[in-house]
C-alpha cells in the first residue's frame, strides 16, 4: 500500500508541490485500460474494501501494482510492469534502428602556421563501438524481422502505378493484360473464384473468407505472372499501404479493405445491402465504419449563437479542411440559412444566387487553406453567376487589390538610358508574350533593381 499521502499525511517523502508526485490516490477502473500517455490504467475495483495502514484507512486506490506470484515466491516487492503500445514500439524502432552512431572529427598539425579551413577538415565519418566490431567480426546477424511484413498495393480504380521503358509505345502498352494486374486488382479476382468454389461446395465450414490484409498469410504474390497461389511454407504479416484521411476516397477505400471479408471487385465495395454507393465515404458510413459528426454540430450549434456569418463560414471551412466530418452534405443542409444569412439581406436576392455567394466565400477560405469546394460534398458553383474578377484565384485577387503608388507608376520615366533599354527590352517581350532570357550586370546600388 502506498502513503499515505496527499490530505491524509501532506509531510509524506512523495509529496512535491502538494501533490502526491506518483499521482496517488488512484481513480477507480473497472478494467484495465491503455492510457493515452502509453502508461496503463490498472483495474481498480470500487469493493468498498478498506484496511489501516499506518493508522489511516486505505481503500483501493491505495494499492500498488504488484505481482502475486512474485510476491509470495520472494516474499519481496517486485514491481514488473509489461506495456504493450504503439509508443513503445516506435521508441524500440527509432532509438535502437536508427542507423550507426556517427562523429565529426577534425585533424590538426602541430607544425607551422595554424590555418583553420573546417570545409577541408571536416570529416564525416562513422562510429562502430567494441560491441559493434565483436558482432560484425563474428558475423552475427545485425538484424532481423519475424516474421516478414508484406506491403500490399493501394490505389484507386484504374488509378495503379505501372512501369515501362523510356522509348516503349505507349497506345500499345496500355492494353497489354498484365499492365492492369496488382496485388489489389487479382485479391479482387481470387476473391471471386473462392466464393464461387463455396456455392459448388454447399458446405457450411467453406473455405475462410479473407480480409485483404490477412490475404498473405494464405497466398503468395508472384511478381513475374502477377499472381496470388496458395502459400506452402513461411508465416508473414500483410500491411495494407498507409493513407491519410486528407487523402478522401483513398483513404476510406482502405478502411473499407480492412474491414469488408473477400470482396469482389471495388464496385462490391461500394455496394451495402445491395444499395449501390456513389463514394467509399458513403459506403463506409453505410456500413457504420465512420464516427458521427455530434462533437462539430455541437461546435456549430454554439458558434451559430454568437458569431457573424463571415465568421461562420471561416468557421466551416476550417471544419472541412482539419476534421474531417462523415456527412458534410447533411451539415450544409442544416447550417444553409446561418451561414447565409447575410446574403438574403442582399437586395433582389433569390435562393439560387444566395446558395452560390455562400458557396464563394466558403471557397475563399478553402483556397486559403490549399483546398478547393470541388473537393467536398457540396452542392456546385453556378458559373453564370461567377463574375470575371471572382473567378480569379485568391492570390491573383489579392495583388489587384493592392493600390500602386503614383512614384511607382512613375518609376520608369526616371531611368538612365541603360536601365530604360532594359526595362522596355524586358516589357515589350511580356506584352508581346514571347519567352527571353536577360542578364543584368552591374554593381551593387547602381539600381538593377529599380531596373
Amino acid at each position: 500500500m502506498h502513503g499515505p499521502c496527499g490530505e491524509l499525511n501532506k509531510k509524506n517523502v512523495c509529496m512535491q508541490n502538494g501533490e502526491c508526485k506518483y499521482h496517488y490516490p488512484r481513480e477507480f477502473s473497472p478494467r484495465s485500460l491503455q492510457a493515452k500517455d502509453a502508461y496503463p490504467v490498472y483495474k481498480r475495483s470500487k469493493n468498498n474494501r478498506t484496511m489501516l495502514v499506518r493508522n489511516k484507512i486505505l481503500n483501493n486506490q491505495w494499492v500498488v501494482p504488484y505481482n502475486p506470484y512474485l510476491l509470495t515466491r520472494y516474499n519481496c516487492h517486485i514491481n514488473v510492469e509489461i506495456c504493450s503500445g504503439i509508443k513503445a514500439v516506435k521508441y524500440l524502432y527509432k532509438y535502437i534502428y536508427k542507423g550507426h552512431d556517427r562523429v565529426a572529427v577534425n585533424i590538426e598539425y602541430n607544425e607551422g602556421e595554424k590555418v583553420v579551413n573546417e570545409i577541408k577538415n571536416f570529416q564525416d565519418a562513422r562510429w562502430v563501438s567494441a560491441q559493434e566490431a565483436f558482432w560484425r567480426i563474428y558475423e552475427f546477424h545485425l538484424n532481423e524481422i519475424f516474421p516478414a511484413v508484406i506491403n500490399l498495393q493501394l490505389h484507386m480504380p484504374n488509378h495503379q502505378y505501372v512501369s515501362y521503358w523510356k522509348h516503349q509505345d505507349l497506345s500499345k502498352f496500355i492494353h497489354l493484360e498484365h499492365v492492369s494486374k496488382t496485388m489489389l486488382t487479382e485479391f479482387f479476382t481470387m476473391c471471386k473464384k473462392i466464393k464461387e468454389g463455396n456455392k459448388k461446395k454447399h458446405e457450411k465450414d467453406h473455405e475462410k473468407e479473407l480480409l485483404y490484409v490477412e490475404f498473405p498469410e494464405c497466398y503468395v504474390w508472384d511478381s513475374t505472372s502477377k499472381s496470388w497461389r496458395p502459400r506452402k511454407q513461411r508465416q508473414v504479416i500483410g500491411r495494407i499501404n498507409g493513407a491519410n484521411p486528407i487523402a478522401g476516397e483513398r483513404y476510406y477505400l482502405r478502411l473499407l479493405l480492412t474491414h469488408v471479408r473477400c470482396p469482389k471487385s471495388f464496385e462490391d465495395l461500394l455496394t451495402v445491402n445491395g444499395i449501390h454507393c456513389k463514394s467509399f465515404k458513403q459506403s463506409a458510413q453505410k456500413l457504420g465504419l465512420l464516427e458521427s459528426d455530434d462533437s462539430i454540430r455541437e461546435c456549430l450549434d454554439e458558434a451559430i449563437i454568437f458569431q457573424m456569418p463571415t465568421a461562420l463560414r471561416r468557421l466551416f471551412a476550417t471544419i472541412l479542411v482539419h476534421c474531417e466530418p462523415t456527412d458534410v452534405n447533411h451539415l450544409w443542409d442544416k447550417y444553409i440559412e446561418s451561414l447565409s444569412e447575410d446574403f438574403t439581406r442582399k437586395p433582389n436576392a433569390t435562393r439560387a444566387s444566395v446558395i452560390n455567394d455562400t458557396l464563394l466565400n466558403i471557397n475563399f477560405y478553402l483556397e486559403s487553406m490549399g483546398k478547393d469546394i470541388k473537393n467536398f460534398d457540396l452542392p456546385p458553383l453556378q458559373a453564370k453567376n461567377i463574375t470575371e474578377e471572382i473567378s480569379y484565384p485568391r492570390e491573383i485577387k489579392e495583388e489587384l487589390d493592392v493600390q500602386i503608388s503614383t512614384d511607382d507608376l512613375n518609376a520608369a520615366t526616371k531611368l538612365n538610358y541603360e536601365q530604360h533599354t532594359a526595362y522596355t527590352t524586358i516589357v515589350s517581350r511580356v506584352e508581346g508574350n514571347k519567352s527571353g532570357v536577360f542578364f543584368i550586370d552591374g554593381p551593387g546600388g547602381t539600381g538593377k533593381t529599380v531596373g
